[in-house]
């Protein structure tokens, strides 16, 4: 009889070891992670938006991560980088040889978090135009880094077009000396005066330690190593899994005019265009909601643009127009989702909104 018991215990034993270790090898192959064995609960509210590939820079705070051939993300979408971070485009774009690049530079929205290579506007701008479109933009950068990134990038790849892209997030990153996440507290770089100039600071950055994971419970510990064991108490018991919280992250700013630094860095980028000799097309990029306090703080930037001699393509008047003749068509321009009950927010462009800009690129570049 106990024999009977031990036989039938390390047959149980062997059984759910078995479907473990299986799932486990199963699970990461899917998301492309057979090597990676961070912990996955940190690694979760590290990446917020999973699929913006985050990785340390001294210079810029952080950038994408290089060379990434596909990685599974909560979108469940494609996403793969090149060398330095590059997001790369569709494989099947007809692209012409010899020719020098577009340089696209950017946040989220220029990126295309939320969506697969192909459908990236830098993508479908590549296709129509036959060039080739290299997207150096990175998620949740402020303008004075998409600046910082894009001096960094043409010494690279030595552009005859620079496409600056931001939004009304950008401008008001641009007094922050920090990002706070759930798990991090990512440094960036920042200008500031002193005798009545701007000085960029902050820079070379310190690797920020973040959350230890000493930080977590045990259970936390233990299971946040093993992807499917993670999976599994995600879906048996996410309230559980999730209900560990840290402490609050608090931003640290400058004293600064956000409006200010943007008109300073839009000086700075038409006096990069000149000494490189790059045509620099800003490109602005309004929320969904097309509010007038976002509309006005775009312009003061564009504004600004001009009065350096730089070109400026505001999509916001053919975003209203569209929305004003077509609403339906233009709700497929942004994702949306539930926020606080049965508010709906929303985010990044979709497949069809980055369509409809690199189009609106197109014809802007065509007719100039």
């Amino acid at each position: 009889m106990k024999r009977k018991v031990f036989v039938t215990s390390v047959w149980i034993g062997f059984t759910v070891f078995a479907v473990v270790i299986s799932g486990e090898i199963l699970l990461r192959f899917r998301r492309h992670e057979l090597t990676n064995f961070d912990n996955y609960f940190v690694k979760y509210h590290q990446s917020n938006t999973a699929s913006c590939l985050f990785t340390f820079d001294e210079n810029l705070g952080w950038v994408s991560e290089p060379n990434v051939k596909e990685r599974w993300n909560d979108y469940r979408t494609r996403v793969s980088t090149l060398d330095h971070g590059i997001r790369a485009n569709s494989p099947t774009n007809p692209v012409k040889e010899g020719l020098t690049p577009f340089l696209v530079v950017g946040d989220s929205f220029a990126f295309g978090d939320q969506v697969s290579n192909e459908e990236t506007w830098a993508s479908a701008l590549e296709s129509k135009i036959g060039e080739r479109v290299i997207n150096g933009a990175v998620c949740a950068y402020g303008m004075d880094q998409t600046f910082l990134r894009a001096k960094q990038l043409v010494e690279i790849y030595k552009p005859t077009t620079l496409l600056f892209g931001y939004t009304g997030y950008d401008i008001s990153r641009t007094v922050q000396k920090n990002y706070p996440g759930y798990f991090s507290d990512d440094k960036k770089p920042y200008f500031e005066k002193e005798n009545g100039e701007f000085v960029l600071k902050g820079v070379p950055i310190a690797k920020s330690p973040g959350v230890h994971e000493l930080e977590l419970p045990l259970v936390h510990k233990v299971v946040g190593r093993s992807t499917f064991l993670s999976f599994l108490f995600s879906k048996m018991a996410p309230d559980y899994w999730w209900s560990v919280k840290l402490a609050d992250r608090l931003p640290s700013s400058t004293e600064e005019n956000d409006a200010d630094i943007s008109c300073h860095i839009m000086k700075l980028l038409s006096d990069l265009s000149r000494s490189k000799n790059i045509r620099t097309v800003v490109v602005s990029q309004p929320f969904f909601e097309l509010e007038a306090g976002n509309i006005d703080a775009l312009e003061k930037v564009n504004r600004c643009a001009r009065e350096n001699s730089l070109e400026v393509l505001d999509l916001t008047p053919s975003l209203l127009e569209l929305k004003s003749k077509d609403l339906l068509v233009y709700d497929t321009f942004y994702f949306s989702y539930r926020n606080f009950g049965e508010k709906v927010g929303h985010g990044n462009m979709t497949a069809a909104g980055n369509e409809f800009v690199a189009e609106q690129i197109r014809q802007y570049l065509t007719k100039k």
